[in-house]
């Protein structure tokens, strides 16, 4: 799983938290380090799902899914 901004930064990424139901996925993920004021989006890039206990049914990706930021971030008092 990779994330970049589009002024083209890359960002290390956690999975933290993971729920599955039949062929749904939810989770949570960290994103590090803190996303820079002038960022309008984030594109998610995701090479390929598998379940650790059907290593042979995994889905090949690449799949990408973009985020727009658009509030504005606050101005520190």
């Amino acid at each position: 799983m990779r994330v970049q901004d589009d002024h083209d930064r890359m960002y290390r990424v956690e999975l933290i938290d993971v729920r599955r139901g039949g062929n749904r996925i939810e989770g949570a993920l960290d994103v590090a380090p803190a996303i820079p004021r002038d960022v309008d989006g984030l594109t998610v890039r995701i090479g390929g799902v598998r379940d650790p206990k059907r290593i042979d049914d995994a889905l090949t990706g690449p799949w990408a899914f973009p985020f727009p930021l658009t509030q504005p971030a606050p101005t520190p008092a």
